[in-house]
């Protein structure tokens, strides 16, 4: 997290107006100091701490060292080639589903409040896992959600508390299943705009999403039929400070598109 901070400041320094170019020296000197903090462990997990005290049984609600894969980037944009040596984009990718994994559904002796559940279903969709998604969300809502649909600490009580955490963090969650643009590490790396990256079979009918946002001042709609997109289109805000950006557009594992994007434009995608 300290890590994308830095990065974060030195990525939007020259859109900032910041002039104090010592203050940039300075963090990008200790930036490049800092551990990533990304590391595989003994039984193929990613390891939340420097040393290794990760353990199998271990539920607890938190997934403080999978922040990277959602809702943040560090390890759902880590580059193909790998930006620590030795560890590979893949590699990454299976050890934060072997911490997913034994981490649990929110089921644990801590598992009181509902966004632990929802975050668990983030992250199974941003791996792809449409199905451990839709599965791990269903128990959110039947477990802590209320019949007026507001999230409830301690469900089991006889007075239990709203927590507005899952209701806020539902509509990124269910969003996730269809559409997914994660930040960079820079503007230099293209954005990748992913459709219907894990959609349950559940939805898999029919569907449509209108003037959902990514990143970059970007407006997507598209609708579906039996699990296949169409009538995709992408609008480009009129932002006086927009840099251009290379844009990737995936579906099913496969790159359906790939342009340079400019504010103002409104691209069309066949799938």
């Amino acid at each position: 997290m300290i890590w994308e901070l830095f990065n974060g400041v030195e990525k939007g320094f020259e859109l900032s107006g910041d002039t104090d170019v010592a203050f940039l020296s300075e963090l990008r000197a200790k930036k490049a100091r800092l551990d990533r903090g990304l590391r595989v462990g003994s039984w193929g997990q990613l390891m939340e701490w420097k040393v290794e005290k990760d353990r199998q049984n271990d539920l607890h609600r938190h997934l403080s060292h999978l922040v990277g894969l959602y809702p943040s980037y560090s390890i759902a944009s880590y580059p193909e080639g790998g930006a620590i040596p030795g560890l590979t984009k893949s590699e990454l990718l299976k050890a934060a589903a072997q911490s997913l994994k034994y981490r649990g559904d929110g089921k644990g002796p801590d598992a009181d409040a509902g966004w632990e559940k929802v975050w668990r279903a983030a992250c199974w969709a941003q791996l792809g896992d449409g199905e451990k998604f839709y599965s791990v969300l269903k128990y959110a809502v039947k477990t802590n959600f209320g019949h007026n649909l507001f999230s409830l600490y301690d469900p089991q009580s006889s007075n239990p508390i709203f927590q507005i955490d899952a209701n806020l963090g539902l509509p990124g969650v269910m969003m996730n299943a269809l559409l997914q643009a994660p930040d960079t590490s820079s503007y230099d790396s293209p954005l990748v705009i992913t459709i219907l990256p894990a959609l349950p079979k559940a939805w898999s009918a029919s569907g449509s999403i209108k003037g959902a946002r990514v990143r970059g001042g970007i407006g997507v709609s598209f609708a579906w039929r039996d699990g296949c997109p169409y009538d995709l289109v992408l609008r480009f805000d009129r932002m006086r400070a927009y840099k251009s950006r290379e844009v990737r557009v995936v579906h099913n594992d496969k790159v359906v598109d790939s342009f340079v994007g400019v504010a103002g434009m409104v691209r069309k995608v066949g799938i």
